[in-house]
């Protein structure tokens, strides 16, 4: 039987789709690390939002988001993995000091996004401790380039450049395997038939590539009708149930006995199991 581990989403931006905002209160917060622990094992946090109509921002600005909920003063369950999705290395690093040095004990992983495999990534291997990294399917030229990842979409990417990519990736990260995760990355540098016919190789590229897999298609806009939002009428509907099928679908046809999967809520996940 398979292993399902889920990660959630908690956003901490002003320009969050997803949630309005919700959790940019301690607060509430708080009661998503002690009331909703049932079902996520690991909670993934960010304050940048890397949707393609959102600006950049700072390292200061990102980092000053995560200290006006608080986040340090957060109690963490022990058992939670802290998961901070963050493309600069600078605000990973000085996170994971920060809560070290307040005897945060809990495993803490690196969520990034860029797909650049540079001296930061190498350092944090070695540097640091009960830690994992997230490497993810991108194609931006520069980390820097992230927010801008729609700007790198290629038409002419297929499936077999996507596995290629990983392959490598497994590559480089062969001295790492028990540290390393990898990401498909739905939605960024991909156009909407990309992501589709990814979606749809996804098992196959799991049993190709031997490492633990991350998976997040949690509300992605290329599962909804071509020219729609998420608040129009009968979209969030559409989009659960495209999200159930796909899953379903991935647990049935994947070899892999473990996996992971990044969701906003259970609600997502209603009927997958």
């Amino acid at each position: 039987m398979k292993q399902v581990r889920l990660m959630r989403i908690l956003n901490i931006t002003p320009d969050s789709f997803s949630d309005g905002g919700f959790f940019n209160q301690q607060k509430n917060l708080q009661e998503a690390l002690l009331n909703k622990t049932g079902l996520f094992s690991i909670l993934d946090f960010g304050a940048e939002s890397t949707a393609p109509m959102n600006q950049g921002i700072t390292d200061k600005e990102e980092l000053d988001r995560f200290k006006s909920v608080g986040l340090f003063e957060l109690d963490f369950p022990q058992e939670i993995v802290l998961s901070f999705d963050t493309y600069k290395p600078q605000v990973f690093f000085e996170i994971y000091e920060k809560l070290r040095s307040k005897g945060v004990q809990n495993e803490i992983w690196w969520n990034d996004v860029s797909g650049v495999v540079d001296e930061e990534v190498k350092r944090f291997l070695v540097k640091t401790q009960k830690t994992k990294y997230v490497f993810c399917h991108n194609l931006i030229s520069s980390r820097e380039k992230t927010s801008e990842h729609m700007n790198a979409v290629n038409d002419e990417l297929t499936i077999e450049d996507i596995f290629s990519y990983f392959v490598e990736g497994e590559r480089s990260f062969s001295k790492n395997k028990d540290r390393v995760i990898f990401d498909p990355c739905f939605g960024f540098a991909k156009n909407r038939q990309q992501n589709i016919d990814l979606l749809n190789n996804l098992p196959l590229l799991m049993d190709k590539i031997d490492f633990l897999w991350l998976i997040g298609i949690s509300r992605k806009s290329f599962l909804r009708p071509v020219g729609k939002k998420l608040s129009d009428p009968g979209v969030k509907d559409f989009v659960k149930e495209k999200q159930r099928i796909f899953l379903k679908k991935l647990l049935e046809n994947s070899s892999s006995a473990e996996m992971i999967l990044r969701i906003h809520d259970e609600k997502d996940i209603e009927g997958v199991f």
